[in-house]
């Protein structure tokens, strides 16, 4: 499969220079049969992808329950995939709590919400910075 920079230099060749499939496909270092392919098409056309089974397939429904129960953070749900036998990497159950989860709900804010102390009165302090997290919540 080539790419789409691949496919205008294969036309520019054979439409402005006259070159020929074999001639192309010395000059840009490819298969001949691949040049007289790419020569045929009108339009470039992309390869798609296929899909394929991911190893968090099985565990997608527990996660979006987990994440219903309480706002758990991806390491915390990575650490409950794994002891029942999730063997996947931690960036992956990250990316997929990203997708889940609502946006703006951290997990702080949460317990924020629920009636645990904010860190303004525990630091006993005032940081505008914590101010406008739990505001925002």
């Amino acid at each position: 499969m080539i790419d789409y920079p691949h496919f205008c230099q294969i036309k520019h060749l054979h439409e402005h220079q006259g070159l020929n499939a074999s001639q192309i496909a010395q000059t840009v270092s490819l298969d001949r049969r691949t040049v007289a392919y790419w020569l045929t098409q009108e339009h470039f056309h992309p390869r798609k992808p296929r899909p394929h089974a991911s190893k968090l397939d099985p565990f997608k429904p527990a996660i979006v329950h987990l994440l219903e129960r309480y706002p758990y953070s991806a390491a915390q749900v990575f650490q409950r995939l794994r002891e029942h036998g999730f063997d996947g990497s931690y960036g992956l159950v990250k990316a997929y709590v990203r997708t889940v989860r609502p946006s703006g709900s951290l997990r702080w804010q949460g317990v924020v919400r629920g009636g645990t102390p904010s860190l303004t009165r525990v630091l006993g302090r005032e940081d505008p910075v914590t101010q406008l997290r739990c505001q925002a919540a």
